[in-house]
């Protein structure tokens, strides 16, 4: 009958309760194998292997790259302006003139003005051609690794690589225009890592020395900053002054904190220089993105992932593990584990443990049919890096 099964929350934590004598009424112990139970599904369970319960499969367009009309660009200016208006939001995406190297990443943009974070470090030219581009795709916030991913246009998966192999893959062609073969995926990304500052005095003056930058407020600013907060400092009329930074000192209206660009400059007042302070993270939030290459081409591309799923706590009675029904079991061998190792009853705490690990290996033991036997494969780079080589023996042979 249904009634016996451990199909919820409730239906699990009861179990427990039963096989510990607990009474119902005692919160306390109650809670404490609620939680129990929770750091054996989130912490034990879902880590131990890409579980086939746990995958989702989505599909997300990279864009082509932006390029209708043309761009002015100044030298040693963070603003340019296209011929053409800009409509969606392209804060974080990438800019590039094309006779020239160089990439910029873009803070904001209004209609036919987009604001550099960095200057522009090439010749000036009001008519530039140009590329507004983005090198990757943002995962939806319940997806925390990739399983597979794979396009259309390619005759096999995608190839994973790591941070460095990835890293020398674009910087070797970072400009090459093709549907993308290759990918990694980043850390966690906060969207929104900075909130504005609500009754933050004005500005009286800013100053530098050196690397040291120092900001006199109108009234104390003691109850905004304190020292060792992350802030982020925008739109100054000295590009020195912009960035993420650490906070030094606070001082009734003082502020002062250490930049990454020197400037020798006298207290001088600034108007339109804003403030504002790291948040906490929401893990609701934050997300991970793939980064794949190339990442230039004149045509969208649907990118096929298929992901391991964020997994909630249990909280309700009635809320359901993704773990199948018949597998659920582990969960109350886990928590009796712990329960009885707190009651110091160790001959039942290695019995509980013994039946987890063992129910553990044989939920991994199941091959689904649709699972693949592992294969050995060279990696591509390295095959590439080989042929090469033998390529430029054999040249210096003859």
């Amino acid at each position: 009958m249904a009634i016996y099964e451990l199909r919820t929350f409730a239906d699990i934590y009861n179990a427990v309760i039963e096989e510990l004598k607990v009474q119902s009424t005692d919160t306390t112990t109650v809670n404490r194998i609620k939680r129990d139970i929770n750091m054996i599904y989130l912490d034990e369970v879902v880590p131990y292997t890409s579980w086939y319960w746990l995958r989702k499969n989505i599909d997300i367009t990279h864009n082509s790259y932006y390029s209708t009309g043309t761009a002015s660009v100044t030298a040693s200016s963070q603003t340019v302006t296209l011929s053409t208006s800009l409509s969606g939001n392209y804060a974080g995406k990438y800019f590039k003139v094309d006779a020239y190297d160089e990439i910029y990443t873009i803070r904001s943009h209004s209609g036919t003005d987009i604001v550099l974070e960095t200057n522009f470090t090439g010749t000036t030219n009001a008519t530039a051609n140009f590329k507004i581009f983005d090198n990757g795709i943002v995962l939806p916030v319940d997806i925390i690794e990739t399983y597979k991913v794979w396009n259309d246009h390619r005759s096999e998966s995608m190839t994973p690589l790591g941070d460095k192999d990835f890293l020398n893959l674009v910087l070797n062609n970072p400009l090459l225009e093709s549907r993308p073969e290759y990918y990694r995926v980043t850390d966690w990304k906060d969207p929104n890592p900075f909130d504005s500052i609500s009754g933050l005095p004005a500005v009286s003056t800013v100053a530098s020395s050196g690397l040291v930058k120092t900001i006199v407020f109108a009234t104390t600013v003691a109850s905004y900053f304190t020292e060792g907060d992350f802030i982020k400092v925008s739109s100054a009329d000295s590009e020195a002054y912009n960035g993420e930074f650490i906070v030094e000192d606070v001082s009734t209206t003082t502020l002062t904190y250490i930049s990454n660009k020197e400037l020798e400059d006298s207290a001088n007042a600034d108007t339109n220089i804003t403030f504002e302070l790291k948040d906490s993270e929401d893990a609701n939030e934050i997300y991970r993105k793939i980064e794949i290459y190339p990442y230039l081409n004149d045509d969208d591309t649907t990118i096929h992932v298929e992901g391991i799923r964020r997994i909630p706590a249990l909280e309700n009675d009635s809320d359901e593990p993704s773990i199948p029904l018949h597998d659920r079991i582990s969960l109350m061998y886990g928590a009796l584990h712990k329960g009885w190792s707190r009651l110091r009853n160790t001959e039942e705490a290695v019995r509980n443990f013994q039946l987890f690990e063992r129910k553990l290996a044989r939920m991994a033991a199941k091959i689904q049919d649709s699972t693949d036997h592992v294969k050995l494969k060279m990696n591509k780079l390295y095959l590439y890096g080989r042929r090469g080589t033998r390529r430029r023996v054999a040249w210096n042979r003859e």
